[in-house]
């Protein structure tokens, strides 16, 4: 018999099963805190604290991502080393936190233009940036040991002192400052929390300058990629801002922020599951083929619901909570929820990439995204403040940058663009009728019933219809998804789905380990 090693079969695909069980059940406690604090912040606060927000998260963004120098990723690509590299990549951070942060504080007054709001937001992320460099090194160590359980608790505790912090805040009448000042206990939350659990202390090591210049050689261009992904996720109302009045960003990012919530934490979360455990199967390109294609398939199925059911119930979800003060936003979030899944699928390649320390081609490729997905932002900008069309042009420029950016990212696999659209296609189609069909019926049938009634049909018609068409289009990939849970909770989607077991049914490879 082969024995088992940490990256045999049989040992990584339980580990990768596991984590990706923990990402979803993470993002998902995320996606509800972060649900639960925007539906009080949108009462508590007016669409100018959501758009000064929105260009300092902005603006920090194209600074921040030099926080470490690209040295976290580095140092996760190189399990092997750690021991060897954890002291001078620790140090390369913090250099680049203080950097940071100072060139941060400095640059406030003229970033901010005319309003000082954003200026004082702009400084304290600056003051974070020091801060935040230790949780987030050696939470690396619990990445590269695939501790998923660990980082999840890890990050479901700080989504809950983020948005509950925010809440809080906001009832106080700290405005836009409710945002930012939880920052500052998480950084300490993660610092003691990841310590604790590594018991790994760089800060008492050398810096060992001589290895410099050789990591960050190489770490350049996780910068660049850090870069990228930071502008497609924020960059938008910085763009908005030189064209459009803050209110038209406010109501933009208020849509944005209810679409990308899940999409955001849920893309993260299987790039953190995926990057270290694909580096483990370096040299194996078929079984990582195998994987790459099954998390495509995976992702969308798990996304494209997700993203899909807050377009089916926002218009009167918007009514019942909000009472039309965001009635703006809720169009936009259609078109924005429903394309975004595509963007959280390209989480796959950039995996892919890293594992294999392929960072130029990953910095080249998601600037190239966050670029066209500008291109489309502004020119819709320019013709017209109306945060629809802007959410329209930027949402399907990302979509097809996204497409063409994950085509060529898997092309070393043997994975072609029909390869990808097969994989990504099918479970964004059904969740897109099945939202369809959800808005057709309010429009049509439901306009003047009560909100929560509207609510409520609207999502019981949109549960449904998914669920009908996925098992009827693609129940291959549902009977995978369902393979791949604990043991309780096969039997019960077995049972709700009608889905056939035992022998002669399909199964999943449980991971990026299969066969």
């Amino acid at each position: 018999m082969r024995p088992t090693t940490e990256n045999s079969p049989q040992a990584l695909a339980p580990a990768v099963f596991r984590g990706s069980s923990w990402a979803a059940m993470g993002a998902v406690f995320s996606r509800g805190m972060g649900l639960a604090a925007q539906i009080v912040l949108g009462l508590l606060l007016s669409d100018h604290d959501f758009g000064v927000f929105a260009i300092a998260i902005g603006v920090s963004s194209v600074l921040t991502v030099l926080r470490d120098g690209g040295a976290r990723q580095l140092l996760i690509s190189r399990p092997k080393e750690h021991a060897q590299l954890l002291a001078p990549v620790f140090w390369i951070a913090i250099a680049f936190a203080v950097g940071t942060g100072a060139l941060l504080a400095l640059t406030a007054p003229l970033a901010a233009g005319a309003d000082s709001d954003v200026a004082t937001l702009l400084l304290i992320i600056a003051l974070v940036q020091p801060l935040s460099v230790p949780g987030s090194i050696l939470s690396a160590r619990l990445q590269i040991d695939l501790r998923f359980g660990a980082i999840t608790a890890i990050q479901s505790t700080l989504a809950l002192v983020r948005f509950g912090g925010a809440v809080v805040l906001a009832w106080r009448g700290f405005g836009a400052l409710s945002f930012v000042l939880p920052l500052i206990p998480m950084a300490f939350i993660e610092w003691a929390w990841a310590w604790a659990l590594t018991r790994d202390h760089p800060w008492f090591s050398g810096p060992r300058l001589h290895q410099w210049r050789g990591l960050l050689r190489v770490s350049a261009w996780a910068v660049v990629g850090s870069a990228g992904i930071a502008a497609i996720n924020s960059g938008v109302p910085v763009v908005l801002g030189v064209l459009v009045p803050s209110g038209v960003v406010g109501v933009y990012f208020f849509a944005q922020q209810l679409v990308t919530q899940i999409g955001i934490v849920l893309g993260a979360s299987l790039a953190q599951v995926l990057f270290p455990a694909f580096t483990r199967l370096l040299g194996e390109p078929e079984r990582k083929r195998r994987a790459t294609l099954r998390a495509l398939r995976q992702s969308m199925l798990l996304a494209s619901p997700m993203c899909a059911a807050m377009a089916a119930i926002i218009i009167p979800f918007e009514s019942l909570v909000w009472g039309g003060k965001w009635a703006q936003a809720a169009h936009a979030v259609i078109v924005m929820a429903l394309v975004y899944p595509i963007n959280v699928a390209s989480a796959i390649p950039v995996a892919v990439q890293q594992s294999r320390s392929d960072f130029r081609a990953w910095g080249l490729g998601v600037n190239v995204v966050a670029l066209v997905t500008f291109a489309g932002a502004g020119i819709a900008a320019a013709l017209s403040p109306d945060p629809l069309p802007i959410a329209a042009a930027s949402s399907v420029a990302m979509a097809l940058a996204s497409i063409l950016y994950t085509a060529w990212a898997l092309r070393p696999l043997s994975i072609g663009l029909r390869d990808v659209l097969g994989a990504i296609a099918p479970a964004w189609a059904m969740a897109s009728i099945a939202a369809g069909l959800a808005l057709v019926a309010d429009a049509w049938f439901m306009t003047h019933w009560p909100a929560l009634v509207r609510c409520l049909l609207g999502g019981a018609i949109f549960t449904l219809g998914f669920a009908a068409l996925v098992r009827l289009v693609v129940v291959d990939q549902v009977i995978e998804s369902v393979n791949l849970l604990p043991s309780p909770l096969r039997r019960m989607a077995n049972g709700l789905l009608r889905l056939r077991s035992g022998p002669g049914a399909p199964t999943a490879d449980r991971g990026p380990s299969g066969p």
